[in-house]
């Protein structure tokens, strides 16, 4: 159809609803043409974007890019790209009696008018793994932010050697859970080294956004290595339950 009508009855109460925007929910962007084996919710890394206060003349870095969301996320945050966008001409709603005759290519237009697909954004990701850079790659392309996002191939202990001390004003990234890939070994040692590396780039106003299986552990470890957890908060990244927390730099 169109349109979908949707009945959902439960026990004695009866609702009928009318979707407006297809089958597909309104947090998938787009289809991605790189898919990581673990990718992350578009909608949880654009939270994790706002939850960093970041600014797009700031240099924001995720480490642990994966196939990219993260970054392309924040570039199309500073680009004022609304979530929907690329989507816009799929909704079904129009096709709705109540919308027979109105002219919608208006409110497209506001909508596109409060792009700008040439502000630039200080936008940095890298990974080991030489498979995800190229898959990033192509997903950013896909979005049309590749112009402002550089990639590397890097191992995540050599961060340091592309950043000075003190020149990065916001890491956000999703270090492996250990969970469903790899082992929880080698996500604790992860997690450290990001902890260890984020102290020596980050800026004294800086702030590590990052979303962890193991945040007990994970929050005396950053303490160790010299980050404050300010805030904390549980989210679902998937079927699994995880901590996002917001870190800056301890005093002294």
């Amino acid at each position: 159809p169109d349109v979908r009508v949707q009945v959902d009855v439960i026990e004695e109460t009866c609702r009928v609803s009318l979707d407006f925007v297809g089958e597909e929910a309104l947090h998938r962007r787009t289809y991605r043409p790189y898919v990581h084996p673990s990718p992350l919710n578009t909608v949880l890394a654009a939270a994790m974007v706002l939850a960093s206060g970041w600014q797009p003349h700031e240099q924001l870095v995720d480490p642990l890019c994966g196939g990219g969301t993260i970054a392309i996320e924040a570039a199309l945050y500073a680009r004022r790209v609304p979530g929907g966008f690329f989507r816009k001409h799929k909704f079904p709603f129009p096709h709705l009696r109540c919308f027979t005759g109105q002219d919608l290519s208006e409110l497209f237009r506001q909508w596109d008018a409060r792009i700008d697909w040439q502000l630039p954004a200080r936008i940095w990701g890298s990974d080991r793994s030489a498979r995800h850079i190229q898959g990033a790659q192509a997903n950013a392309f896909h979005f049309s932010v590749a112009d402002t996002i550089r990639w590397q191939v890097l191992e995540l202990a050599e961060l340091p050697e592309v950043f000075p001390p003190g020149s990065v004003r916001c890491i956000i990234t999703n270090p492996p859970f250990g969970v469903r890939l790899g082992s929880l070994r080698q996500a604790r040692t992860v997690q450290e080294i990001l902890c260890k590396v984020t102290h020596e780039v980050l800026s004294d106003d800086g702030q590590l956004v990052v979303i962890t299986h193991h945040a007990d552990w994970f929050e005396e470890v950053a303490l160790t290595h010299g980050l404050l957890p300010c805030q904390r908060y549980t989210v679902l990244p998937g079927d699994l339950l995880a901590s996002l927390f917001v870190l800056r730099r301890k005093e002294g």
